[in-house]
């Protein structure tokens, strides 16, 4: 199973407002060694206790390799993805880049302390590695 440790790296200011009970975590995408552009990653938590949780995931966009979100504590499945336009006339014609693995049936999981230095690395590879 893959799995990513979160790494305390210290507090870090945040653009993003902290809601009681969350936590900021940043990070970074890598695919095939190499930042990814654009895509987004979802935290799912295994145990939302009794927090609600918009359509039950945290989502945010991954920008040059980079993330920034607010979640729960605790561990969350990790869904990361990245769509390309097939046809530049029909915008809803696209194709998944990344491999299912870190996304519909992905094996990422995350651990994520109560600390608002929580940082995060994901290292993909292509399907065919």
């Amino acid at each position: 199973m893959l799995s990513v440790i979160a790494l305390l790296l210290g507090c870090e200011h945040s653009e993003l407002p902290v809601q009681p009970g969350m936590t900021i975590v940043t990070g970074t995408v890598t695919f095939d060694q190499q930042p990814l552009e654009y895509g987004q990653i979802s935290f799912i938590p295994n145990d939302p206790g009794d927090h609600h949780v918009p359509d039950g995931e945290f989502i945010a966009a991954i920008e040059s390799g980079r993330f920034e979100i607010e979640v729960l504590p605790g561990t969350h499945r990790v869904e990361i993805v990245k769509n390309e336009d097939l046809d530049p006339d029909d915008p809803g014609n696209t194709r998944q880049v990344i491999s299912e693995r870190y996304n519909a049936n992905s094996e990422l999981t995350a651990t994520v302390e109560m600390n608002s230095g929580t940082d995060l690395a994901f290292a993909l590879v292509s399907a065919n590695e």
